[in-house]
């Protein structure tokens, strides 16, 4: 594996690999690399900062270690599902970064006191249409952060009604106020599960998609619809 390296501004965001894979973001490191989703919150974070660039000067290299200055300018944030498990870590790393985020979660199943301190909270379902363009329309939000979805394989089995009407049609209303407010860049929480039973593993993106469950039909809905949402209105 060629050794890479990106370095933020001030030294807050390294990421290093060196025969493995090492992940490390100022002093939150040991939560992502420790927690139950591992990697997830620094994944999105590095996701929102390709989408604010769009450009990655060097960083790769097969012998010395290269260090690539990335330049981030972001106006707003808006993280869905802030009061969740990975939104509110997310939520914490953008703060720290110096990035202002806005927090809405309906807390259905968040929980109030989990939504960072810094940031301001709405309690707003990613369904109300008006009120997520009331919201788009009174800040300048350059990114969505969406970890709104509802995410228990066998709820979805027993329950399919629910994950169609939260992750997917809700999910669409919020493509659509974003469209209509002219925000296009998302980051998109999505799952193995669209996978079904894996060929191999690792699997990898090649891997076809075949969900075998509701959940998973609902996540790979979402992301063939942030697809043609890509090709037709620009969507990042």
């Amino acid at each position: 594996m060629s050794n890479w390296e990106l370095i933020m501004p001030g030294g807050g965001l390294t990421a290093l690999g060196m025969g493995g894979i090492v992940l490390s973001y100022g002093g939150i490191a040991h939560t992502f690399i420790d927690g139950l989703h591992a990697l997830s919150g620094l994944l999105f974070f590095l996701g929102l900062i390709f989408l604010s660039t769009g450009i990655l000067d060097g960083g790769v290299s097969t012998s010395n270690r290269t260090k690539a200055t990335v330049l981030v300018v972001i106006s707003i944030v808006l993280a869905f599902g802030a009061a969740g498990f990975i939104g509110s870590i997310v939520t914490q790393a953008l703060i720290k970064e110096g990035i202002e985020v806005l927090s809405v979660d309906n807390l259905s199943r968040g929980h109030r006191l989990a939504i960072a301190e810094g940031t301001t909270f709405y309690r707003i379902s990613i369904g109300d249409g008006p009120a997520l363009e009331k919201l788009f329309e009174q800040f300048k939000v350059d990114a969505v952060i969406h970890l709104a979805g509802f995410n228990q394989v066998g709820e979805s089995v027993e329950n399919p009604a629910l994950y169609y009407s939260n992750n997917l049609r809700d999910g669409l209303t919020l493509l659509e106020a974003m469209h209509r407010c002219g925000i296009s860049k998302m980051i998109f929480s999505s799952s193995a599960a669209v996978y079904g039973t894996p060929n191999q593993t690792p699997i990898s993106e090649e891997h076809p998609i075949v969900p075998m469950n509701p959940y998973g039909d609902t996540k790979a809905r979402m992301e063939n619809a942030l697809f043609w949402y890509g090709q037709a209105y620009g969507f990042q």
